[in-house]
């Protein structure tokens, strides 16, 4: 799980534009001052801090330099929000921050810099929100989960079944008013939840033709937005 603090500017941006960052592996916090962020800091741990120059109580180039001289803080990744103008970015250059983000904001650009700093994989395609049963089976046994959302090129499930990253697994669903869909896939990516379930996503490294087209077009149909469940019993 990664820990980012975002500045409340951007979070706003960020939430009305669904970012990429609006994953199960992802934790988004916010914070009003540069105080509340040390504290926040000390307290969780942030593996990412994105904090604005212009802050009430002192400036993110402050904040930054007094994470940076702080042993036990000091290793976190800093994004400076500031403007384009050549004395803010040498306040960002020289405080310490690994990079800046010049307003206007460029959400890709934002998601692509944030995923390569923490090695976030980028979601190349479009996905639909979806809540239906799916029967996986790994290692030759089968097992339940339930899916989160699903593209062309992937599916990200909910299940209490123990994977890793690597493990190679058979899925078989149905989409709403479609045939069964049978796709392998492999495992990407695993986040333990805060009960028992473990939330994988699942990288489709085979399936037919037909497959891929029905998955692409409800993709299409439904939008990456709408939330469906299935009207199919799960039957073997």
């Amino acid at each position: 799980m990664n820990k980012i603090f975002v500045a409340e500017a951007l979070r706003a941006f960020i939430e009305e534009q669904k970012s990429l960052l609006n994953r199960n592996d992802v934790r988004l916090f916010s914070a009003r001052t540069a105080e509340d962020v040390l504290k926040l800091h000390r307290t969780e741990r942030m593996d990412l801090i994105i904090a604005d120059l212009d802050m009430p109580d002192m400036g993110g180039d402050e904040l930054c330099a007094r994470i940076r001289a702080d042993a036990k803080l000091g290793t976190v990744y800093f994004i400076l929000i500031c403007s384009g103008r050549k004395a803010a970015l040498e306040k960002a250059e020289r405080c310490g921050a690994n990079s800046f983000i010049t307003r206007p904001f460029n959400l890709p650009e934002i998601a692509d810099r944030v995923g390569r700093l923490l090695d976030i994989p980028r979601r190349r395609d479009t996905r639909a929100l979806v809540k239906v049963s799916v029967q996986g089976q790994f290692r030759a046994e089968p097992f339940f989960c339930i899916s989160c959302d699903v593209s062309v090129s992937g599916i990200l499930i909910e299940t209490d079944k123990t994977l890793a990253k690597g493990d190679m697994m058979n899925c078989s669903f149905f989409l709403a008013n479609t045939e069964r869909v049978h796709v392998k896939g492999e495992v990407m990516r695993v986040v333990r939840g805060e009960k028992s379930a473990y939330s994988c996503g699942v990288r489709f490294i085979e399936h037919s033709a037909d497959a891929k087209s029905r998955i692409a077009k409800f993709v299409a149909i439904d939008g990456p937005d709408k939330k469906l469940s299935s009207p199919y019993p799960l039957k073997y």
